[in-house]
């Protein structure tokens, strides 16, 4: 079987995942095929990638509502955002 045509199907696999939130129960009969044209190695490797991927959209979800909590405490780090005073005359 050629890279391309097991490459295909795997992305059909991963297209199937992405428009049903992760959900791999939804998502079985496209997975089956890619592993039944593909060896168990490559699928492993592959769907390693795809966990992996999720963990990191994970983390840097949970980093950036620390950073946005963070900023509603006043106590963030980085870049402070403070409204400009307005003059005497109510003019920013």
């Amino acid at each position: 079987m050629p890279l391309n045509y097991f490459r295909q199907r795997y992305n059909e696999f991963v297209l199937c995942l992405k428009k049903n939130s992760g959900d791999d129960e939804a998502c079985i009969k496209q997975r089956q095929l890619a592993h039944s044209i593909c060896p168990d190695e490559w699928v492993f490797i592959l769907f390693f990638n795809v966990v992996v991927s999720k963990i990191i959209n994970i983390l840097f979800y949970l980093q950036v509502t620390q950073w946005d909590e963070q900023r509603t405490a006043g106590n963030f780090l980085g870049i402070q955002v403070t409204e400009p005073a307005a003059d005497s005359h109510g003019h920013h």
